[in-house]
């Protein structure tokens, strides 16, 4: 499977050195936030490759969940479909390896809805799942 990887300015995630010249492989069984290389198979994050928060807990705590969760979420320009927009919120964590990562908390709205209120806060806002990058 191909993906796409961000990683440190020094091109390293989890004291793994990447490369621009070759493409890398793991051939191990991958284990969430412990082993395997953590990327995008697409630019775009499904619905189906959410974390729940009780994952997103786990991994780095209730106050980064709860945290994330408050921060006013911004159109991520992407839309689900012709009837569905995407909005997000993220924040910089560490996980338990101190490597810095993006969490982020995915809102889905219907499009009509955005297109006929007169503020946005007047919606209503409910975390659809996380991803973390």
């Amino acid at each position: 499977m191909k993906g796409y990887k961000a990683f440190k300015s020094n091109l390293t995630c989890r004291d793994y050195q990447f490369s621009t010249t070759q493409t890398h492989t793991f051939d191990g069984t991958p284990i969430l936030c412990k082993q395997g290389f953590h990327f995008l198979g697409d630019f775009y994050i499904t619905e189906s490759q959410l974390l729940t928060k009780a994952q997103v807990v786990k991994i780095f705590g209730s106050f980064n969940v709860e945290l994330v969760g408050k921060i006013n979420a911004d159109f991520s320009n992407r839309c689900i479909n012709k009837d569905v927009v995407e909005f997000i919120s993220s924040i910089l964590v560490k996980d338990e390896n101190d490597d810095e990562v993006m969490l982020t908390a995915h809102y889905y709205q219907n499009k009509s809805d955005v297109d006929s209120c007169d503020s946005l806060d007047s919606l209503a806002w409910e975390i659809a799942g996380y991803s973390v990058v």
